[in-house]
């Protein structure tokens, strides 16, 4: 981990670069990358291809206050798993019926995005399997908090939560609730995509399905590429090197 508070990223995907040279002990034939929607995908998708592994998405959406959207309260994860930052909602003097509508709304486009995003293609099921679980940046943590609940659910064997900032507050949460945490740098303040992704496109649902739909067509047959880490995190450039098979000893 880097412990620079002001570390910045020219944008998702080279953040993920650094990302996958730390995740690289962990990428063990039984893992699988879920990418928290949205910018999580793009950084699972860049770390899925250069370790090789199995990628899909996980949909999650913030639960905001009919009449006040700038403030988030929660988060929902499908199939249907929800968390509610009850000290937020007493803070605003909240009470939990106006909620109702928000939530039963979060949860229709939340199946529906997530069918968007996979068209014909299955969930990935991950029982008894390692999780590497991605999000691009952390605030309150009610996202991740609704993830890590939402991955438990499926029968993950174990849980990586991985990315490349967050709150200290998120990271200790985490720490006492998966297997691993695995963060390049911390602030003590909440993050915002402009500070530490400054040259960040925004990317649309269409380009989150053509990412899916990539990582699908490796997993189907095509050798997955894979690349030299080090010199990603160095240099800053994909050097693909020759795929070779690997022995993994899965004794523990």
């Amino acid at each position: 981990m880097i412990p620079i508070s002001t570390l910045v990223f020219a944008n998702r995907r080279s953040a993920a670069q650094a990302l996958a040279a730390e995740l690289r002990p962990y990428a063990t034939p039984d893992a699988v990358v879920l990418g928290i929607t949205r910018g999580g995908v793009v950084v699972a998708h860049e770390v899925a291809r250069l370790l090789g592994l199995p990628l899909d998405v996980l949909v999650v959406q913030r639960i905001r206050l009919p009449d006040q959207p700038w403030h988030s309260v929660g988060a929902l994860a499908e199939p249907g798993h929800m968390v509610v930052n009850r000290r937020r909602l007493r803070g605003l003097a909240v009470r939990a019926h106006p909620l109702r509508p928000a939530i039963t709304q979060g949860i229709q486009e939340v199946q529906l995005r997530a069918a968007g995003y996979r068209g014909s293609r299955q969930r990935l099921e991950p029982v008894d399997q390692r999780v590497i679980l991605i999000d691009d940046t952390a605030a309150t943590g009610s996202t991740l908090r609704v993830s890590v609940k939402a991955v438990r659910a499926l029968g993950a064997r174990e849980i990586i939560v991985a990315l490349p900032v967050a709150p200290t507050a998120v990271v200790e949460w985490l720490r006492g609730h998966v297997d691993h945490t695995v963060c390049l740098t911390r602030s003590a303040m909440l993050i915002t995509d402009k500070v530490h992704y400054p040259l960040a496109l925004q990317e649309t649902e269409a380009d989150l399905q053509a990412m899916l739909a990539e990582a699908e067509s490796r997993k189907r047959g095509q050798v997955p590429v894979r690349y030299d880490i080090t010199r990603v995190v160095r240099e800053g450039t994909l050097v693909p090197v020759e795929h070779k098979t690997e022995t993994t000893n899965n004794a523990r």
